[in-house]
C-alpha cells in the first residue's frame, strides 16, 4: 500500500533505523528488573552534565513549597517530556487529538480535566551528553525540583528501559496511577510489557510498537539462488541458525552476502538468549552470542559476509536494486520506513522486497514511554500514553499513514486480512500476518538493566576478533575489563575466557 506520511520519512526512518542496534533478549530464565548501582565511569554517564545536575531545565533543585502552577484540578501547567530524539514530538504532533504546536521544542493541549498544559520537549540530542547517564541524574530528585522543573513523561529505548523500571529505582510509575487499567491494555503484545514490569510484576510503561523482526529479502536473489520467492519456501532455508549458516554458503557462491553486515545479525542471536548479561555481579556471556561471534568469523574468513559497521555507507548501498546484500533483519516499522523506498534506485521503490520470520523470533530496538515519580501532570501523561499505546482509531491511523507496527494485536489483525494493507515495497506482500506471530513469540524473560551497555560493549570488543587482531578468548576478557572499569563491582564469570 502507497502510504502518506504525516511526519517526514527521513527523520521517522533515521530513528527507526538506529533503533536497530538495540535488541530485545530472547526466551529463557527470568532476570527481575533490578536496583542499578551507579556506574564508575560510565562513558562520562555519571557525571552526565552539570546542566543535568541543577535539575531538568537548569534550575537549581528545590523542595517544592507547595504553591506551584497547578491547575484547577491539581494538575500542573507544563508538561516536560523527555527524549533522546524526536520520534514521540512527531508522533504526537501527527496522531494526539488536541495537540498545537507551538514552536519547535513547544507545544499545548487541553488536558481532561479542563486545564491548558504547555508541552516542552526536552530533547536530549547533543552527542556529547549521555543521555542514560542525563537520566540517572535528573529522575531520582525529580520530585524534589519546582513543579514547573519536574520531568512528567521520558522515553526509554529497549537497552535501558529494565534500568528504570525498577521499584527500588521508583523514577517511573506504576501506569495504574495514572487510572490506566488493565482491560485497556489487553491488545497489547505480552513482551512489550514484560520489558517494563518491576520485580513485582507492577506495569510501569507503555509502547505504542512492536518491534518484533522480521526477515526482509530480495525477492530477484531468492529466485536465482532458491528457486522460489514465495515466503513459505524461503523461511525453509533459513528457519534455524544452521540453516542460516547452509543457506549463507549458498549465497556466497551466487556473489551474494546473506546480510549487509554481520553486526545485522546480532538481534537475531539475541533472540536466543537465555541468560542475563549480569547476575549476582558475575558477567556472563550467553551461549547464544558465543555462537554469534563465531558464526560470524565464519563467514568473515569464508568470505561470505563483512565486519563493515551498521549505517555507514555500504551498509545504505544495500536497498540498492544492484546491491548483492540479500537479506536485512528488522521490525515492521523498519520494512515501511527504513529501507530507501524514496530512492528511485532502490530494491523497495521497484517493490523488491518480500519478507519471512527468519531463523528465529526476535525483536530489535523499541522505545518505552514512562511517567516520571513526581509529575504533576498524571492526567496529561495518561491522555498521552493512552492515545499512543490503547486507542483503536489512534493506532489504526498510525499504522495505516506512518507505517508504524502499532502495538495492538487487534489493529494488526484487521490490516492482515486488509486487501489494501498490502505493501508496495514487498511487492504486494501483507506482513501483518507473520509479525504478529513472531510478536507472538518474543519473550524478555532474561532481559536486564545493563542489557544497552554489555551488549555494545561486546559488540565492539568482538571487532578486534573479526579482524583477526586478537582471539576470541582475548576479545572476551577486553569486554570483561570494559565493563568492571565501569561497574567495579562486576566481575567476568570464571569460564567465560
Amino acid at each position: 500500500m502507497t502510504r502518506t506520511k504525516r511526519f517526514t520519512a527521513a527523520v521517522l526512518a533515521a530513528a527507526l533505523v538506529m533503533s536497530q542496534a538495540l535488541p530485545v533478549c530472547g526466551a529463557g530464565k527470568s532476570a527481575e528488573a533490578e536496583a542499578v548501582p551507579e556506574a564508575e565511569n560510565p562513558d562520562g554517564a555519571a557525571a552526565a552534565d552539570e546542566e543535568a545536575a541543577q535539575g531538568a531545565d537548569g534550575a537549581a533543585v528545590q523542595e517544592a513549597d507547595g504553591t506551584d502552577s497547578a491547575g484547577e484540578q491539581g494538575e500542573g501547567h507544563i508538561l516536560n517530556v523527555l527524549s533522546y530524539d524526536s520520534t514521540l514530538k512527531d508522533l504526537v504532533s501527527a496522531y494526539v487529538n488536541g495537540y498545537e504546536a507551538v514552536s519547535d521544542r513547544s507545544g499545548r493541549m487541553i488536558d481532561a480535566a479542563g486545564n491548558e498544559v504547555e508541552i516542552v520537549w526536552k530533547i536530549i540530542d547533543d552527542e556529547d551528553i549521555n543521555y542514560s547517564g542525563y537520566l540517572d541524574q535528573v529522575l531520582p530528585g525529580n520530585k524534589e525540583y519546582l513543579p514547573d522543573d519536574r520531568i512528567d513523561l521520558f522515553v526509554a529505548d529497549a537497552g535501558l528501559v529494565r534500568k528504570y523500571v525498577s521499584g527500588k529505582n521508583s523514577v517511573a510509575l506504576p501506569v495504574s496511577e495514572l487510572g490506566i487499567k488493565a482491560e485497556e491494555l489487553s491488545n497489547q503484545f505480552p513482551y512489550t510489557q514484560d520489558m517494563v514490569r518491576d520485580e513485582d510484576g507492577v506495569l510501569r510503561g507503555l509502547s505504542y510498537e512492536t518491534t518484533a523482526g522480521l526477515m526482509l529479502y530480495r525477492r530477484s536473489a531468492a529466485q536465482t539462488v532458491f528457486g522460489n520467492v514465495r515466503h513459505e519456501n524461503v523461511q525453509s532455508y533459513f528457519n534455524s541458525p544452521e540453516a542460516l549458516m547452509s543457506a549463507a554458503e549458498e549465497l556466497a557462491g551466487y556473489d551474494m552476502r546473506v546480510a549487509a553486515t554481520v553486526y545485522d545479525l546480532y538481534p537475531v542471536y539475541d533472540g536466543l538468549r537465555t541468560t542475563p548479561w549480569i547476575t549476582d555481579g558475575e558477567v556472563s556471556i550467553d551461549p547464544a552470542l558465543e555462537r554469534w561471534a563465531k558464526d560470524m568469523k565464519h563467514m568473515i574468513d569464508e568470505g561470505w559476509m563483512t565486519s563493515d559497521l551498521q549505517y555507514g555507507d555500504a551498509w545504505q548501498r544495500g536497498f540498492r536494486n544492484d546491491s548483492s546484500v540479500f537479506a536485512y533483519f528488522g521490525s515492521g516499522s523498519f520494512i515501511e520506513n527504513g529501507t530507501h523506498a524514496w530512492d528511485e534506485a532502490s530494491a523497495a521503490a521497484a517493490g523488491g522486497w518480500a519478507c519471512a520470520e527468519g531463523p528465529v523470533p526476535f525483536a530489535s530496538g523499541g522505545d518505552w514511554i514512562l511517567a516520571a515519580t513526581g509529575t504533576d501532570n498524571t492526567v496529561l501523561a495518561a491522555q498521552i500514553m493512552r492515545a499512543l499505546c490503547c486507542d483503536m482509531e489512534t493506532m489504526t491511523n498510525m499504522a495505516a499513514t506512518g507505517g508504524i507496527a502499532v502495538n495492538n494485536r487487534a489493529v494488526l489483525s484487521g490490516l492482515s486480512s486488509d486487501e489494501g494493507a498490502s505493501s508496495n515495497i514487498l511487492g504486494g506482500q501483507n506482513f501483518y500476518g507473520l509479525l504478529i506471530g513472531q510478536a507472538d513469540a518474543v519473550q524478555a524473560d532474561c532481559c536486564g538493566p545493563y542489557d544497552g551497555f554489555c551488549g555494545e560493549a561486546f559488540r565492539d570488543a568482538m571487532k578486534d576478533y573479526f579482524n583477526d587482531r586478537m582471539t576470541y578468548e582475548e576479545c572476551v576478557r577486553t569486554f570483561g575489563e570494559t565493563v568492571q572499569a565501569t561497574y567495579r563491582n562486576f566481575h567476568l564469570k570464571a569460564g567465560n575466557a
